[in-house]
């Protein structure tokens, strides 16, 4: 899986539905993300590969229309996202930008 993906991005915006609420990332925000995923993936101590495999996945294809219904992040899928969003601002020393912030604020547990 390293190197098969990350020359693959997003170029169109991303609606996503949590348990929390609803936001709305910048294409560039998602690619921010899926550099993160990959980074976690390509990492020395890698776990859960093939669900973050997934998970990059769902939001390189989800859909980018205003008619489509955002992609919905639950369960494992969040816990998943909260920990690149750690690891982005943690270990790859990434300040997030307001949309990523939001989207954390969201993944906050209950």
């Amino acid at each position: 899986m390293p190197g098969s993906v990350a020359s693959v991005h997003r170029e169109r915006p991303l609606s996503l539905r949590l348990a929390a609420g609803s936001v709305a990332l910048s294409a560039g925000d998602v690619n921010l993300v899926l550099q993160g995923i990959d980074a976690l993936v390509d990492g020395p101590h890698a776990s859960h590969l093939g669900e973050l495999g997934t998970l990059r996945d769902e939001l390189v294809a989800a859909s980018s229309s205003l008619f489509a219904p955002p992609l919905r992040i639950e369960g494992d899928e969040a816990r998943l996202l909260r920990n690149v969003l750690l690891d982005l601002t943690g270990y790859q020393r990434v300040e997030l930008t307001p949309g990523l912030r939001e989207l954390q604020q969201l993944l906050l547990p209950v």
